[in-house]
Order: structure tokens, then sequence, then C-alpha cells
């Protein structure tokens, strides 16, 4: 019997297999987690949600999206909840991408933008950043002149931990009126400034924020997209009416209220990355400066080793090395400033072990 077989562009793709099992035990600066874990007022919601049965319902957005636009001064229709940032990320290029049409992707940077772009049968244009990892402006702004379906850019980027100047950003932008520009944003708590409310001004811009990071709900799975009227209605259009579930649904509602909890993780956050950049310098080891939960360093020849001896430790990094232009390159994810402590003395320990 012949199997049945999927679309062309599933044959082509490249899997995205992250070590995603077994972690629990482990200290985990390896995915950039929050790692004091969710706010204290997460359990209380969830135990009212199985007390009023509204677990049991479909959810409602409304009074969601209503606190999204006055935390951001927009519409509430210019805000969309998404099942965190693979699900915007998915939706945008379902929604304005069509086969063989041009996606560029300046790398490296997070996988599964590449992902969806071939699952949706596009052609990806690769950019690489510049060889000390800040943005490729002039890169981008040649690729730009091909007029592509889609632009992506991401700010912090991960796994380089760079930000685009806000007038290079302008610049893109002013370079792309008839390319949609996807702008992800997860990680703009640690930098301490977004660009979001920019969509209102920007016709061609969708900007993607998500609850992983700072907020500390990565297993709840809660994003959002924002984006002006003309853009936002496709993607409504498109969208799943239930994509977001209950909890975590009534969970971004609270946790709107009050800043808090992610301000202040951010700055033990900053003040553990500079802990992490000058034990990494004291040990002789070179670092990329970033304004987001990790650092990478520059580990050459000793890249796996290192990563197996902080695995002994007890401790989770990721080797990025397969990525273009981070050959030898370790991501070291950042926590509290304790948990930073006990990163740098394995790393000296496991130095040591490998110069040995």
């Amino acid at each position: 019997m012949t199997p049945v077989r999927p679309r062309a562009a599933v044959e082509r793709m490249r899997p995205y297999s992250p070590p995603l099992e077994g972690r629990r035990e482990f200290l985990r600066l390896d995915f950039n987690e929050n790692t004091r874990g969710a706010p204290p007022e997460v359990s209380a919601i969830i135990a009212e949600l199985v007390r009023s049965g509204e677990i049991s319902m479909y959810p409602e957005y409304q009074d969601l999206r209503e606190r999204l636009a006055r935390r951001w001064a927009l519409q509430p229709d210019e805000l969309l909840p998404t099942n965190a940032s693979d699900d915007g990320i998915h939706l945008v290029l379902d929604c304005f991408v069509d086969a063989d049409e041009e996606v560029v992707i300046p790398v490296p940077t997070f996988a599964m933008f590449r992902f969806y772009a071939e699952l949706r049968g596009a052609r990806v244009t690769e950019v690489l950043y510049e060889p000390d990892l800040s943005f490729p402006t002039e890169r981008v702004l040649a690729a730009l002149e091909r007029k592509p379906r889609v632009l992506v850019l991401v700010s912090p980027n991960n796994p380089t931990g760079t930000e685009i100047a806000p007038h290079n950003l302008v610049k893109v932008l002013d370079a792309a009126p008839d390319t949609l520009v996807l702008l992800d944003e997860a990680y703009w708590h640690f930098a301490g400034r977004s660009v979001l409310p920019m969509v209102q001004e920007r016709g061609n811009l969708v900007v993607l924020h998500s609850f992983s990071k700072a907020m500390g709900l990565a297993g709840l799975r809660f994003g959002y997209l924002a984006a002006g009227r003309p853009i936002m209605k496709y993607l409504e259009r498109a969208a799943s009416p239930y994509a977001v579930n209950t909890v975590a649904a009534a969970c971004a509602t609270k946790l709107l209220e009050s800043d808090e909890w992610p301000r202040n993780y951010a700055a033990e956050v900053r003040e553990a990355r500079d802990v992490l950049v000058d034990g990494l310098t004291d040990l002789g080891v070179a670092c990329y400066p970033g304004v987001a939960n990790f650092v990478l360093a520059r580990l050459d020849e000793r890249a796996a080793g290192v990563c197996a001896g902080l695995r002994e430790r007890g401790i989770l990094v990721r080797d990025r090395s397969t990525d273009p232009l981070l050959e030898g390159c370790v991501r070291l994810g950042v926590g509290t400033v304790a948990e930073t402590r006990r990163l740098c003395g394995a790393i000296a320990e496991v130095l040591a072990e490998v110069a040995s």
C-alpha cells in the first residue's frame, strides 16, 4: 500500500528537535525561562477557575484585550491573544505568505521563523548578522529592494541578545512599504523598552509579545500580536477562535493589573547578567554584549565539553555551534544573582577540567 504523503513543503522542511524532556531536576538555563517561576497569584487564579466551573467553559477574551489595550494605549481590536509566540508566528505567515513567496530572516535567530516559513512553502532568504553579531542593517535594506512578502525582525534577538537600534528600525520600516514586517519582542522586558505602540503609525508592522519569559508563564503558552486595524482584520479572520485556553487567558488578564512582577524580575536579571559577564571576563572567556536574559559566550573547541560538564553539575545551557556565525558559542541563561554565581563557579570548575 502506498502511504499518504504530505505536502512537498513538509517533506523538504527541516525538523526542529529541541531537548524538551528530562529537564525538571536541573537548573534550567537553556531555554531562557523565568527561573523564579510563575507569579504567586497564578495558583489562586487556577483554583478559582476550578471552583467556579469556568475551566469547563470556552474562553472569552474581551476583558483581556481591553487590559492589553490600556497597557499599550491602543484599541482592543488592535491586539490579538495567541497561544504563545509560536502560534503568533504561524498565524502571521499563514495569513500573509503563499507558496514560493519570499520571507527574509536575519540569522542567527529563533528557529521557528524558518520552520513556519518552510511549512508554508515559502522561499526563505537568510541574511547574516554582522561578525560582531550586531544587526545587519545594510544587508536587510538590500534584501528589501526585492520587495519580499515578509521580513522577520527580533529585538532583542535570540540567541545573540543584541537589539536593533531605533534609528535602524525606522530605516528598515521606511524601506519596506510593500513588505509585512514581523517584529518579535519576546525579551523586551529585559531591554526595558518596546516599540509596540508604533503599530498605529506603521501599516506594515506586526509586533509579537510573549508571557513565557519575564512573566514566567512558559507552560501556559500565552502571547499576543499587535497590529493596526488594516492588518488585524485579516489576522482575526485567519485565527482560531479559541487559540488561548481559559487558564492562560485568566492568568494573563490578572497579571496585566500590575507590571511589578516582570519589572522586578527583569531588574534582578540585569544585575545577574552583569555578574555573569564579569565572571566570564575574569575566566578569560569572550562574550557578546546583549540586553536579554542570557549571555552568548564564545568557548570555541571547549563548547561541547563545557555544556557536558555543566550538565554533570546539574546545570543546563545551550550549545549554539550549529547556528550561522556561532561555531563554538554557548548560550548561558541568566536567572537570579544566586543562580548566576553558581553558574560562574561551575564554569570555572569545568574550564579547569577541560584545560587539564
